[in-house]
């Protein structure tokens, strides 16, 4: 396909360059997940791609994983990658699932949210959220939850400004301008 048409993401297994995101200062992998039914067991992991092949692209790390049975209610998992090579990732979050660990069970359905690292990105360019939601406290609160309206960080970069906090308002205004491109 042309570059810019395409309508997937095209595989990358460490062929390609220049793809991999730099994670470096992550302590932690966090995510919740729910079974719909309870007692799912899937495997949850991140890094890898290509790794063990050998790949000239591929993830700094090797897999690290986390076999988990799941519980019907929402619950919080997490993985350390303190240890971990993380300047070229690839792979950032995944699952398997397997029949013969999930007791021959022809499907397994399951849920997945709020997938993060820990990691602190104070030097990064990012919008500010556009509201101060609850955790799953009403339907409102999870669309809004990670909602950065222009307009808003608009006023937030001026008021920046007029308080003379160049360095918060020049970070702003990057964050707006890359968005834009």
């Amino acid at each position: 396909m042309k570059k810019g048409t395409d309508r997937l993401p095209t595989e990358n297994w460490g062929d390609i360059p220049g793809a991999g995101v730099n994670l470096t200062g992550a302590k932690k992998l966090t995510w919740w997940a729910r079974g719909q039914e309870g007692g799912e067991i899937v495997k949850f992991f991140a890094f890898g791609a290509g790794h063990d092949r050998g790949k000239t692209f591929a993830d700094s790390n090797a897999e690290v994983n986390r076999l988990v049975t799941l519980e019907k209610e929402w619950k919080q998992y997490e993985i350390d990658v303190s240890q971990s090579r993380l300047e070229y990732v690839l792979s950032g979050f995944g699952w398997v699932v397997s029949a013969a660990e999930s007791g021959d069970r022809r499907e397994v359905n399951f849920f997945v949210d709020e997938i993060q690292y820990d990691k602190p990105c104070l030097d990064e360019r990012r919008l500010l959220l556009s509201y101060d939601t609850q955790r799953f406290s009403t339907r409102s609160d999870a669309v809004l939850r990670n909602v950065a309206y222009t307009y808003d960080n608009a006023i937030a970069l001026m008021a920046f400004i007029a308080a003379g906090e160049r360095d918060r308002a020049a970070s702003l205004a990057e964050a707006l301008k890359y968005a834009q491109e």
